[in-house]
């Protein structure tokens, strides 16, 4: 009778019979709920009747929610709606609220290894198994570089942009080096807040850059269903700005939290944990080559995840204390936390003062720089497959392109592998603090005989950890041999892997495809071994020179900046020489080969490339030699 009342209930009517409300979707569910407790209630049949009930139940109930949903939706983009999509971001925030439950808890991994009492600020070694969780982040790195920009980044293209796919696959890269460009400023901020509280500096840029990513991966998926170009690269944007938050946290973790002793073995087990990572990506391709690849989505997720709980769990807040206790004022030279601040004294610190560190840090960054202009044969194995050992066939050219592929992986992962087992053996014999010892802060170390209270805390930045307590002068010439012999071992890595990109272009001289398939086949695998050798005793290296009262997040930004902007500009410079030996058959542009010449000029690059970065390795245990020196007479 009340004429309002009568107006609100036709216009509740009217907003039901569009289903232009969540509403509607949940009452659906609620009578299809109804309806499957009503006929479990009222069967009388077999067990095996009462589950194919309660499989058509469950079924009834997904097919509502997704019929709903695709009400909502315009008919073009509703045919692609599937239940994990719908369930994907409810998942996603249960899987962050664990992430953060986890950083609140300290998990007992333990560092079951055996060790006498610590000083104040010393690191206790870690056991293997925690030292695996603490770099299982690189497992889904590797998963990730595996897969990401030689696979789905093509298969994306065509769907999206069809006659546009090299230029959207350069777009994507483009946004991958752009947030190359940020680790150093991520990982100062990083710093900053890790000044303030360490369980906020470190977890929680890692929960942060897991969540953005996660964020992101979702876009990519929800906008390729919807067949969005700038909306996927609005996500693409998001995701690889997580990446590079998560990432330059994560590779912070170990030089902060490890002693000194344990740098090689950590090395050469953060370099097998992304090798195998990315075999297990290759893997994958193979086992779901006649899916959909948008499993792909689902599967970064879910490894993503796992990895970083996993990294997580290994965080202690004994660990965190002892960091907190080794962190004292900067000595001179070097600037303070507070010293400054503003936006452009910020990007003066993440970029100008690790480029200026003193003892060696800057000359490995730019050897890994040089080195990483040199790795383009790499990224061009399909290429080589095909114009090289002369595949022609489609479809062969993918089965030895992935073949080679998954053998290269391996090959490194071996090297990895013997390089753990030796650093492991070197461990176990050795003493720790003969061998290198704990980094420790300057003026905790212990004064030498005959040098004054204050020459200690002056030790050159980069050298506490090589010295040794001073005490005895053979265990400073047996450091001085130790740091020799790391370098020494760096260099014949890095030769090798220049040699190995010399002799590729000799595969195309053979006389048959058999013969140039089989040789491909062993310079695919000489090129992964000593490109493992490479990856793993860079990190270690690059580790034991970052100054004792470094921002570590902030170095290891830079240097990963260094690395890959390497990595791009030679892939870059690499495309121009090959561009300038290519021919076209056909008339099309995936028929376009490239001549051997245009090879021998890509390798020759290369190896000149690699071989300098030789040169410069072999420099940096004189200029290590030349500071302690420098700052003793100071």
């Amino acid at each position: 009778e009340d004429p309002g009342a009568l107006s609100l209930l036709e216009a509740r009517h009217e907003l039901d019979s569009r289903a232009s409300t969540v509403h509607v979707g949940i009452r659906s569910v609620h009578l299809a709920l109804i309806r499957g407790l009503g006929a479990n209630s009222t069967a009388d049949a077999s067990k095996d009747g009462k589950e194919d009930e309660w499989s058509e139940y469950l079924e009834s109930v997904q097919d509502a929610m997704v019929e709903q949903a695709k009400k909502l939706l315009p008919d073009s983009i509703a045919k692609n709606v599937t239940m994990p999509m719908l369930l994907t971001p409810v998942v996603l925030g249960f899987a962050l609220l664990l992430l953060v439950a986890t950083s609140a808890l300290d998990w007992n991994h333990s560092k079951d290894v055996e060790e006498g009492p610590l000083r104040a600020g010393e690191l206790r070694p870690w056991s293997l198994t925690g030292i695996v969780a603490l770099t299982s982040y690189r497992f889904y790195t590797g998963f990730l570089s595996s897969t990401w920009m030689p696979y789905l980044l093509a298969m994306e293209g065509a769907n999206l942009t069809e006659d546009s796919q090299a230029l959207f696959m350069g777009g994507a890269k483009l946004i991958y080096g752009m947030s190359i460009l940020m680790n150093p400023m991520f990982g100062l901020v990083s710093d900053q807040v890790a000044t303030v509280s360490r369980w906020s500096g470190r977890r929680l840029f890692v929960l942060a850059g897991v969540g953005t990513c996660g964020l992101g991966i979702y876009g990519c998926l929800v906008a390729a269903q919807l067949r969005s170009l700038p909306w996927y690269m609005v996500a693409t944007v998001l995701w690889m700005v997580g990446e590079a938050m998560a990432d330059v946290t994560t590779e912070t973790l170990v030089p902060e939290l490890l002693p000194r002793s344990q740098y090689e073995v950590s090395s050469a087990i953060r370099a097998l944990q992304f090798l195998v990572g990315g075999l297990a990506g290759y893997i994958a391709l193979v086992v779901f080559r006649d899916a959909p690849y948008v499993w792909l989505y689902y599967a970064y997720l879910i490894v993503m995840f796992l990895c970083a709980f996993l990294t997580l769990c290994s965080i202690q807040a004994g660990d965190i204390e002892a960091i907190s206790q080794r962190r004292r004022p900067s000595p001179r030279g070097e600037l303070h936390p507070q010293q400054s601040s503003g936006f452009w004294s910020l990007v003066a610190r993440a970029y100008y003062v690790p480029a200026n560190y003193r003892g060696g840090f800057p000359r490995a960054c730019l050897s890994i720089f040089v080195f990483s202009l040199g790795s383009a044969p790499m990224f061009f194995l399909l290429l080589m497959v095909r114009d090289i050992v002369g595949v022609e066939e489609p479809r062969a050219v993918q089965t030895h392109f992935g073949c080679i592929s998954m053998l290269f992986f391996i090959m490194a992962a071996i090297s990895s592998i013997l390089g753990a087992a030796t650093a492991t053996k070197a461990t176990t014999a050795g003493d720790g603090d003969a061998v290198g010892g704990e980094r420790q802060p300057p003026h905790e170390a212990a004064p030498a005989a005959g040098d004054d209270a204050g020459s200690a805390g002056d030790r050159a930045p980069g050298l506490a950890e090589v010295e040794g307590d001073g005490d005895s002068p053979s265990r400073a010439v047996e450091d001085r041999a130790t740091v020799a012999s790391r370098w020494r071992l760096m260099v014949l890595s890095t030769v090798a892997f220049g040699l190995v990109c010399a002799v590729i272009p000799t595969v195309g001289l053979m006389s048959t495809e058999t013969q140039r398939l089989v040789a491909f086949y062993f310079v695919g695998g000489a090129l992964g071994f000593s490109f493992g050798a490479v990856y793993q005793r860079f990190q270690e290296c690059t580790w034991s020179l970052i100054p004792p009262h470094a921002e570590i997040a902030n170095a290891m930004g830079f240097c990963g900046m260094c690395k890959l902007a390497g990595v791009g500009i030679g892939n870059f410079l690499v495309g121009i020489i090959l561009d300038r030996s290519s021919g076209t058959v056909g008339g099309h542009g995936h028929e376009t080969k490239y001549s051997l010449s245009g090879y021998w000029a890509m390798c020759a690059f290369c190896t000149v490339a690699v071989l300098s970065a030789a040169a410069l390795c072999q420099t940096i245990p004189r200029i290590i030699l030349t500071n302690r020196k420098e700052t003793h007479v100071a």
